[in-house]
């Protein structure tokens, strides 16, 4: 599908215009080389589309739909029934590429003003969006390279465009290519309303995994890997990253003609039907977006969802402020519930704007004062998009029908025990909507921008106090004509959650902010900036800040967790958490702060830790907790502390909860160490790069319940334990772990970190549907060991055994090691690992477990999971085979199931439906082995996976799972 919108776009005058005229005289491209890649980038097409991806696509403009990527490539656009139904912004971006002194191929770049409205301080190329008078991409993107860096389109030879790229924002980008013959005729004279500065990159280095990091995102239930490049050009550091980096990808795959050495994940995304709708013009775009995004959105799990019926019982204290000394008014509040709109639409300047009212002065409570609409939950309502939508119809006459609801958010709780639910819609058609206050109810009805709530501009706060808790009240003043408004309580919250949830970052401070009744923990004196605010923040601090914000721990506790509270209510209340704050150094490298426990502690005396503690009544939240015990040990400010992120949980011996919050300390300087002196006896503080090295660092392995694990806890290579057990027995052995000692190939280390990035898919609907049936399936469960080695070539290498002949099943045929699950087992991999250690004698400890591949279903009703594990040290592996089960081990190379030298294939027929089955015969002296089966059928994906390429041969791979689950479901 992707490839049939290249040849659409690059084919239809609709989509791109006019193709630009290129110059045919070679020599305006200066040197050889350049002309040599001037000639090859002219002949440059997009990829030709496969015939079911072909119907994939008339099947997408038959339902209407736009199928496209986000920061990559579009991949399909249905335009041929009515072309005009969506039309996207359009900008084009040039891809300047020059000869440097050395040689190689260098692209310019720019890094955007810090005082622009959008994506300041970024790393973009020159570009921007068409005009009028463009004749084509060429043209706009030639035209923007001179007004942003003084670039003359005369010195440039455009020699091409790429597939168009798609942002978030829906706007259309199109990556010019041009060759810069003459690198000494331009003289970068940057624009200083929209570049900081210019400089050039090595365009190579995008498809190197070198200087490169990585985080999975989710936008539209769709996963990708955004990619980000650390570049240093004398003493200033650029970070490449989104967009920028998407394209960049993929002109230097075409450049260089090779894939990167890197996955690149890039997603496709399905977009809402109201994209397709007959009155949307370009405005509505970003409406789109922001459906579509918050659609996405799930409130916390600790939260009852919204659009039951069943009222929220007042048992959540994080949420939910009320003391124990109120509980006199908990029965009479149980039933009553509210809902509000927060209904978004777009104003003429493009700006997202939200409605609001002024409540009647006559009214008894809340006189005055500024509200969204809506009100408590009546009888007749099934939800609270039903209360919101039947509130904001009494009180200002919206038609519920205009309003398309795309989310609610975690309830809110009033002062009196109300929980209050925000419900947030999206008007597409503003022009339809005639406001008709009820008099009774509203004085007035006025729209204010979203973005407003973010910022510090008109903003006030007072410190309040509220059963015992201190906190800031907030206070927006917006002026509107001669009318002056002031947003404050219970709304301002509720449109500060709302705004940082579209613009994904935090409010008018900087701060840390909770959507409770508090809002957020007092940090600073009323009606100063904080500390925090004034200081001169670093731009790699800001970009770590912004980075972290994003990220998401797993939406539930891992399976230890889970049983321990499901055996155990009261562990919830073993709760602790500790601060990760981060600080850059004065050699710019990211530093943490650590303590040094006091040796007359009872616990851990003498040890190091970060500062941190057990949760006490009066915490908000984790974030509270860690900041007050970081005050008490350290006597650091909570003022100064940013807090950025919340990592996954631990579980303790002691079944203690420990929660690891992120806060960056932007002013070092302003914090002055005081160690609680009964608690702590010394603070310092290391760069925190060097928990991801291997210096100075030793690893001892360590037992609890018979499991073994590494005691230095790095997620590669500790095996998980359980912890829902109360009696722990601990032995240490004091000697480095074999798979630590080894000097490490740089080959198979890269291969682990792309290996570690892989995901499954989920199990296939047979397999689902199987066990949903009989839950007994899931016990008919084995895992097998796809362990990988370099071999003294260079190679990789998979190890395989011949199955002895005196087994009743699969006597004397080659099987990758593993077998079925027993009751002890932790998961998939601690089934392969201890099946490879009874039947070849390879010790767990030897392998690094980096990924899980796909299921399989035999015709037995067995689920088979695949576990990949690299052996970096193979001389410390001296196999011992169980006579019992293996009659010998051997290896051969991974590749070889992606040839087809010595393979042969089967026409084979099970429940009606043909297949390939494959055999591939191997040679090792005078052993000749046969692999084949679902062995040799996991080995082709392993090896597909691990050398980034399908196998030169038609696999035809079985379809009939569907048809293996039918027969065991008829078994039950």
């Amino acid at each position: 599908m992707l490839s049939l919108l290249r040849t659409k776009l690059l084919s239809s005058p609709r989509l791109l215009h006019q193709a630009p005229i290129f110059s045919l005289m070679d020599s305006s491209c200066g040197s050889e080389r350049l002309i040599t890649l001037a000639q090859q980038l002219r002949l440059y097409k997009a990829p030709s589309t496969p015939l079911d991806e072909i119907e994939e696509q008339r099947i997408e403009e038959a339902a209407g739909k736009v199928v496209s990527q986000v920061g990559f490539q579009e991949s399909a656009t249905p335009v041929a029934k009515d072309p005009e139904r969506f039309r996207p912004k359009r900008a084009a971006v040039l891809v300047c590429i020059f000869e440097g002194d050395a040689g190689d191929f260098r692209v310019i770049l720019t890094k955007r003003s810090a005082r622009l409205s959008t994506h300041s301080g970024e790393v973009s190329l020159p570009g921007g969006k068409a005009d009028e008078g463009d004749k084509d991409d060429g043209e706009t993107a030639t035209r923007e390279a001179k007004e942003e860096i003084g670039l003359d389109p005369s010195l440039v030879n455009v020699v091409t465009v790429l597939e168009p790229f798609l942002s978030k924002h829906l706007l259309r980008v199109v990556p010019v290519i041009g060759i810069l013959k003459d690198k000494k005729a331009f003289e970068p004279n940057p624009n200083p309303a929209e570049v900081e500065a210019v400089f050039d990159a090595p365009l190579e280095m995008f498809l190197k995994d070198e200087n490169r990091m990585v985080e999975e995102r989710e936008w539209m239930g769709e996963k990708y890997l955004l990619h980000f490049f650390d570049y240093e050009t004398g003493s200033k550091k650029f970070l490449i990253w989104g967009l920028t980096a998407g394209i960049l990808i993929r002109a230097a795959s075409v450049v260089y003609q090779r894939s990167p050495a890197f996955v690149e994940q890039n997603p496709k995304f399905k977009f809402p039907k109201g994209m397709c709708s007959n009155n949307m013009d370009d405005k509505s775009q970003e409406l789109i977006y922001l459906a579509e995004r918050l659609r996405s959105y799930k409130p916390s799990s600790s939260l009852v969802n919204s659009t039951q019926q069943k009222p929220l019982p007042l048992v959540e204290n994080a949420r939910n402020p009320l003391s124990k000394e109120s509980s006199s008014i908990q029965e009479p509040t149980r039933l009553k519930r509210a809902a509000v709109l927060v209904c978004i639409f777009q104003g003429n300047d493009g700006d997202l704007r939200v409605i609001l009212t002024k409540r009647s002065s006559t009214l008894s409570s809340h006189p005055g004062d500024v509200a969204l609409p809506g009100g408590k939950r009546e009888e007749g309502d099934a939800d609270d998009v039903e209360t919101a939508l039947r509130e904001a119809k009494e009180e200002i006459g919206l038609e519920p029908s205009l309003v398309d609801v795309v989310t609610v958010l975690e309830p809110i709780w009033t002062k009196v025990g109300v929980p209050v639910v925000p419900v947030v819609g999206i008007l597409f058609d503003k022009k339809a909507f005639n406001p008709a206050p009820n008099a009774n109810e509203v004085e007035s009805i006025f729209d204010v921008p979203l973005e407003m709530f973010l910022k510090d501009e008109n903003r006030r706060a007072e410190e309040r106090q509220w059963t015992g808790d201190t906190y800031l009240l907030h206070f927006f003043d917006f002026q509107s004509g001669s009318q002056r408004y002031v947003i404050w309580a219970l709304t301002a919250g509720i449109m500060i959650s709302v705004a940082s949830l579209h613009l994904r970052r935090v409010g008018p401070t900087n701060k840390y902010w909770v959507t409770d009744i508090c809002n957020r923990r007092l940090k600073e004196p009323t009606g100063q900036k904080s500390k925090l605010d004034m200081v001169e923040k670093s731009q790699k601090l800001i970009s770590l800040a912004q980075r972290l914000r994003l990220y998401k721990p797993p939406q539930s506790p891992n399976t230890a967790i889970k049983r321990l509270y499901a055996v155990s209510p009261d562990a919830r209340k073993k709760r602790a958490a500790v601060l990760v704050c981060i600080f850059e150094g004065n050699d710019g490298d990211l530093r943490v702060i650590l303590t040094r426990r006091s040796s007359t502690l009872s616990s851990h005396a003498g040890e190091v830790s970060l500062p941190g503690g057990k949760r006490e009544e009066g915490d908000v939240d984790d974030a509270g907790t860690a900041l007050r015990e970081a005050k008490e040990e350290i006597g650091l400010d909570p003022s100064l502390v940013d807090v950025v992120a919340v990592l996954e949980p631990y579980l303790t011996k002691l079944g203690v909860t420990v929660i690891p919050v992120v806060g960056i300390l932007f002013d070092k300087k302003a914090f002055t160490p005081a160690p609680n002196a009964d608690e702590v006896e010394s603070v310092f503080d290391v760069p925190l790069e060097m928990f991801l090295k291997d210096e100075n660092r030793r690893a001892l392995e360590m037992r609890v319940k018979g499991e073994k694990f590494l005691s230095h806890a790095t997620e590669t290579c500790r095996r998980r334990y359980k912890m829902s057990e109360r009696k722990k027995e601990e032995e240490t052995i004091g000697q480095k772990s074999k798979s630590v000692m080894v000097e490490k190939s740089q080959k198979l280390i890269s291969l682990a970190q792309r290996l570690r990035l892989y995901k499954p898919q989920s199990a296939n609907n047979a397999i689902k549907r199987l066990y949903a049936v009989s839950p007994d399936a899931r016990k008919k469960r084995a895992a097998v060991l796809v362990c990988i080695f370099e071999g003294n070539n260079g190679d990789l290498r998979v190890i395989l055994t011949r199955r002895s002949s005196t087994l009743s099943s699969h006597a004397g045929e080659v099987s990758l090691p593993g077998g079925k699950r027993e009751e002890g087992d932790a998961d998939d991999a601690g089934t392969a690992l201890r099946e490879a250690k009874e039947e070849i004698g390879l010790d767990p400890s030897l392998v690094d477990v980096v990924a899980v591949l796909e299921s399989y279903l035999t015709q037995h009703g067995v689920t088979v999971v695949p576990v990949v594990g690299i052996l970096f040290d193979k001389k410390a592996f001296t196999p011992a085979p169980n006579a019992e089960e293996v009659e010998s081990v051997f290896d051969v190379p991974l590749e070889i199931f992606l040839e087809d030298e010595n393979r042969r294939a089967v026409d084979a027929q099970l429940m009606g439906e043909k297949f390939l089955c494959h055999y591939f015969e191997y040679q090792a002296g005078s052993n000749r082995y046969v692999i084949w089966a679902i062995t040799a059928a996991i080995l082709i994906t392993a090896a597909s996976l691990v050398h980034k390429r399908p196998p030169a041969f038609l696999e035809r791979r079985p379809s009939f799972w569907n048809g293996i689950a039918e027969t065991e479901i008829s078994k039950l």
